[in-house]
């Protein structure tokens, strides 16, 4: 859920772009779909997490193409456009399991929504993972 909630604070990933996501609390609410190699609807899922203001204002640490973990040091953002509040971006991701993530996300000064698709090559076969989330400011960490 957090790569989920990390795709969704892409935010402005043009430097100096807005919108920007809001530091503080949030919580978001994703419902995720798969289809191709596994078929399956999950339930809404509902999270909460912290976005630090360092955070909210440098993109990159919002997305797991930079994660400093060193764990997706193979995702690269190919695209990403930005028009009024609303961002649209791609993502490849190299490695065992080669994947693309298209997003689009609308923002508000307290409020998020979008969605994302996720297109992977597994052991059996193409899977495709749709979310859809929408998302709320909730105040302080």
């Amino acid at each position: 859920m957090r790569l989920i909630a990390l795709f969704a604070l892409i935010a402005a990933s043009a430097a100096h772009a807005e919108p920007q996501a809001t530091p503080g609390q949030w919580e978001i609410t994703t419902k995720m779909s798969m289809s191709g190699a596994q078929k399956m609807d999950m339930p809404p899922m509902t999270v909460k997490f912290c976005l630090k203001p360092e955070d909210a204002k440098d993109w990159r640490k919002q997305t797991m193409a930079n994660d400093q973990s060193g764990q997706n040091k193979d995702c690269k953002i190919l695209e990403q456009n930005v028009s009024g509040n609303t961002v649209k971006f791609r993502m490849r991701c190299e490695g065992k399991q080669a994947t693309d993530i298209a997003g689009e996300i609308s923002y508000q000064p307290k409020s998020f929504n979008g969605r994302t698709t996720i297109n992977t090559q597994t052991g059996q076969g193409n899977m495709t993972i749709r979310n859809e989330f929408n998302a709320r400011h909730l105040g302080n960490c």
